[in-house]
């Protein structure tokens, strides 16, 4: 019979203190960080113990709803945090020029991430980038989803696309230009009416996304294109099949230029893959950190 010391069931008692602390997850059902003026609306989950950080970045249409199918099941398993940027969702628009990279540098720091592995998708995608690139040393890697590269110029294709989509809006119809955008060929791949309802409704619901512009924010300077070599960190790029071609020529320019880059181009699938496929994002995303991070 082996009988504890005093000493000996206080470490077992602070032991099972940090035990119980380990299995408490974190969770919020969403908070407000001022941030240059502007009230960013932020949300953090996961385990309490140290566990491997990871932002989410949305796309320039779908605020941070847009991770909803992705968000519990990272939140089992890392620290997670997700904001809707400047006019989007419930965050108010911006007041003042602002860089949004200082943006995603406050709401790190608030939920105590010193580092993160950076998931973006499209413009959130050219923000996780621009912030590598600003902020090397906090980020664990990058793992981009139909990605935007801030510098490189769109095809007249892409803003035409985009003005036809908008067009509903110059006669306050925007219930139209979420209908139109649902429908989008290049967003939601083939015959799939859920996806697409969930985009719908995310537009419809809060339409000062589709008027969000870039008018205030402080663009990177030198372009960002033009130094995706000083990227390295393990760099995973994904796009959708169904993807415009803008996209590809984007994807293209970082998996030449990043050095530890790799790229895959996923079948059945559009631009916003987050939703359109979470569980296989989900599982990839897995096998990506437990492949890259320590």
């Amino acid at each position: 019979m082996i009988r504890a010391t005093a000493p000996g069931i206080a470490l077992l008692f602070v032991s099972a203190l940090l035990q119980v602390r380990a299995s408490t997850p974190i969770a919020n059902e969403g908070r407000y960080l001022d941030v240059g003026g502007s009230r960013i609306w932020y949300q953090e989950c996961g385990p309490s113990a140290p566990a491997s950080a990871v932002v989410l970045l949305h796309d320039g249409l779908v605020h941070s709803i847009t991770w909803d199918d992705v968000w519990q099941p990272l939140c089992s398993k890392y620290h997670v945090v997700r904001y809707d940027r400047r006019g989007y969702g419930r965050s108010e628009p911006a007041k003042n020029s602002f860089a949004p990279e200082d943006d995603l540098l406050a709401i790190m720091h608030i939920v105590h991430m010193d580092r993160a592995v950076i998931v973006g998708n499209s413009s959130g995608a050219g923000l996780a980038i621009d912030f590598a690139l600003a902020h090397p040393k906090m980020v664990t890697a990058l793992f981009l989803i139909g990605p935007v590269v801030h510098g490189m110029p769109s095809s007249e294709y892409f803003i035409e696309r985009g003005e036809e989509n908008n067009a509903p809006l110059a006669h306050g119809d925007v219930k139209a230009a979420a209908e139109l955008w649902s429908k989008d060929r290049f967003l939601i791949a083939g015959d799939d009416p859920e996806a697409r309802k969930k985009l719908y409704d995310a537009l419809a619901e809060s339409p000062q996304n589709l008027k969000v512009t870039r008018k205030l924010e402080i663009i990177p300077s030198p372009p960002s294109v033009t130094r995706l070599s000083e990227i390295n960190v393990p760099t995973l790029v994904i796009v959708g099949e169904a993807d415009i071609g803008d996209v590809f020529a984007y994807a293209g320019a970082i998996d030449a230029a990043v050095p530890f880059a790799s790229f895959e181009i996923w079948k059945d699938t559009g631009h916003l893959i987050q939703i359109q496929r979470p569980a296989a994002l989900v599982s990839r995303f897995n096998r990506f950190v437990a492949a890259t991070v320590p």
